[in-house]
């Protein structure tokens, strides 16, 4: 069990940095994306930064609380949003 709480914190971190990294590219270019030009890929970037960060909150969370109901409700939501963000970038390439 310990193995598990050990990954999920690692994906926690993941999803912590990840978010904080969409966050605070809003206004900068970054890889093909640009955001500065393009307001509709900001406001995107910020709301999957929130909503990623929130969701590595939730994961350390529930690694302290040690539900493991929550550990499925993680990974699953956390794979959906990250799935999410890749369709949704997607229609921003060029």
């Amino acid at each position: 069990m310990i193995i598990i709480r050990i990954l999920l914190a690692v994906l926690a971190l993941l999803l912590l940095t990840i978010g904080y990294y969409l966050f605070s590219h809003r206004g900068k270019n970054f890889m093909i994306f640009k955001p500065e030009t393009n307001p509709a890929l900001s406001i995107t970037l910020i709301i999957f930064g929130v909503i990623i960060g929130v969701e590595g909150l939730i994961g350390l969370i529930s690694i302290i609380v040690f539900i493991p109901i929550f550990y499925g409700i993680f990974v699953a939501l956390s794979c959906l949003t990250v799935g999410a963000l890749t369709i949704v970038l997607s229609f921003f390439m060029h």
